[in-house]
């Protein structure tokens, strides 16, 4: 009897993993769940996820890596009935984050930001951002980009994957800074971007540095490296806002605000999330109280979220008033 009790366990353990049903940490009396992954990526299409940024209405906007073609995706809260937008009239060099943002102030509404920043070899003159229309953004279609702002940093090429559209017609750009020879993170640069220069089709602008923030030492006691490869913001007011830093351990929270036309770190929280291999896409909720993060890693890697023969990738969704302790 305990044999066939053990058996009949084991075999509803294994049927869980592919009917398609993904990990969900419980709640306990009441409270809101912690961490949990209430959506996946088919990795078949998107394969490398880079960008992912919470779409306007419900769902996600995402979008591979540089070894895909010129195109993004928009998919329901569940990160399914995939809708796939290739672009024309434009070839990013290496794209590594998208965002939802007001657009350039000769264009009124909101626009999909899609940023051409990846430059892991620091030679690239000029990076690229591109924008679309929200309204243009709901059924498949092939389209160009209604804006491009091309920009320069002023101290020489920078590689970065983190990217965020502010309400004060600015880019924030947080570079991915490295150590040539012992791949080791340094400390990571901040700029902004006007964008009140962008009446033409194609702008031109520099880059303003802002501060360069340690994240390294801010997670070291913790054991985790300090690579930023995505960000985001949420603007609390007019001077203030709080930026979200992925790395490829962790997740830190900065607060921040504008003295004088400079970002000033006021300061910042370490969150131990359940991480992924290679996790390089994040979005706050729409609330700005948790926040969804994806990885690109590879598909053998998560062979085990197998629905029938479609791996699927998780995006996992924190929030860290839930969590208490449990992030530290």
């Amino acid at each position: 009897m305990a044999l066939q009790t053990l058996s009949g366990f084991v075999i509803s353990a294994i049927s869980l993993l592919f009917v398609g049903v993904l990990p969900v940490r419980p709640s306990f009396a009441g409270q809101p769940v912690c961490q949990e992954d209430p959506a996946s990526l088919d990795t078949k299409v998107v394969d490398e996820a880079s960008g992912l940024a919470l779409a306007p209405g419900g769902g996600f906007f995402v979008m591979n890596d540089s070894g895909d073609k010129p195109r993004f995706f928009r998919v329901n809260s569940k990160g399914r009935d995939l809708v796939e937008f290739n672009v024309s009239g434009w070839k990013p060099f290496d794209p590594e984050a998208i965002r939802v943002g007001p657009c350039p102030t000769v264009m009124p509404g909101l626009c999909l930001a899609v940023a051409d920043i990846g430059d892991s070899r620091d030679r690239r003159k000029f990076v690229e951002v591109a924008f679309f229309a929200i309204d243009r953004l709901k059924t498949a279609a092939t389209l160009k980009p209604d804006r491009i702002l091309r920009f320069r940093y002023p101290d020489g090429a920078r590689n970065a994957e983190g990217f965020a559209v502010l309400s004060n017609s600015r880019l924030l750009v947080v570079t991915k800074e490295q150590d040539r020879k012992s791949r080791a993170a340094k400390p990571a640069r901040l700029y902004t971007v006007g964008l009140s220069g962008t009446g033409s089709a194609l702008a031109e602008a520099t880059a303003i540095f802002q501060a360069e923030w340690d994240v390294p030492e801010w997670v070291k006691d913790h054991g985790l490296g300090g690579l930023v490869t995505d960000i985001d913001a949420a603007e609390v007011t007019k001077e203030r806002l709080r930026v979200l830093i992925l790395t490829y351990g962790c997740v830190v929270e900065a607060e921040a605000s504008w003295t004088l036309g400079r970002l000033t770190l006021d300061n910042k929280r370490v969150y131990r999330v359940d991480s992924m291999e290679q996790q390089e896409a994040i979005s706050y909720d729409d609330q700005k109280r948790g926040f969804y993060f994806t990885s690109e890693a590879p598909l053998a890697a998560l062979n085990w979220l197998s629905a029938g023969d479609r791996a699927r990738m998780p995006i996992r969704y924190v929030r860290p008033e839930a969590c208490g302790d449990r992030l530290r």
